[in-house]
């Protein structure tokens, strides 16, 4: 039995495309996030994102997964000032030049919090950041970085195939953070590590109706 897609499921996810920009002005995005949660791919370029007195640089391959809504920024520049995401002058999204190279590229997702999101969600940290450099070789999140990226290149049709992608890429970072967190604490995180466990909720969830009381 699956958990993680089990869990994924039943809390009624619905992503949305918060943005798709490729910067050639150094720029800073501000994200009211307070009512859902999701993540931010680096598919060229590098920056940084600021949240909670606190500041991280990501680089290209790079994903932060926001598990808990809360205000943060992504920026160019570690002093440089953050705008409302639909603020930025048109400007900082065309070359200045011929063949002029952007700062950065990246694709961001959100997902809006249900009320009875499952409570696993609760147990994740803040925030998550794989490092590019961190994800084993051949592990399936490059696979799906690989054809994020492509799709951005190809332009404003691929919406769909971009929103679908990031939803496998959802499952894969939970997934990449599950299987190397240690815990010794109860809780959904710790069912992750016991078989018995785990051989328990497959048996119930194939039979539901049966009275297991």
């Amino acid at each position: 039995m699956d958990v993680l897609s089990e869990i994924i499921n039943s809390s009624g996810l619905k992503g949305y495309m918060i943005t798709r920009d490729t910067f050639f002005r150094n720029w800073g995005y501000k994200f009211p996030c307070n009512q859902s949660f999701g993540f931010h791919i680096i598919t060229r370029g590098n920056c940084y994102i600021r949240y909670k007195k606190k500041i991280e640089k990501l680089e290209k391959g790079d994903i932060v997964f926001i598990s808990r809504g809360f205000d943060h920024e992504l920026v160019s520049s570690t002093n440089q000032k953050a705008l409302d995401i639909k603020s930025l002058p048109e400007e900082y999204f065309k070359p200045g030049k011929e063949k002029e190279e952007p700062i950065v590229t990246l694709l961001s997702i959100r997902y809006e919090i249900q009320e009875m999101i499952h409570p696993f969600f609760f147990e994740l940290p803040d925030i998550i950041i794989v490092k590019e450099n961190n994800i084993p070789s051949h592990h399936p999140i490059h696979s799906a970085l690989v054809l994020i990226s492509n799709e951005m290149a190809i332009g404003e049709n691929s919406e769909l195939v971009l929103q679908k992608l990031a939803d496998v890429l959802l499952y894969y970072i939970l997934k990449f953070w599950v299987d190397r967190e240690e815990t010794g604490a109860p809780g959904w995180i710790k069912t992750f590590k016991d078989e018995k466990i785990l051989y328990a909720l497959d048996i119930l969830h194939k039979d539901l109706s049966k009275d297991w009381t």
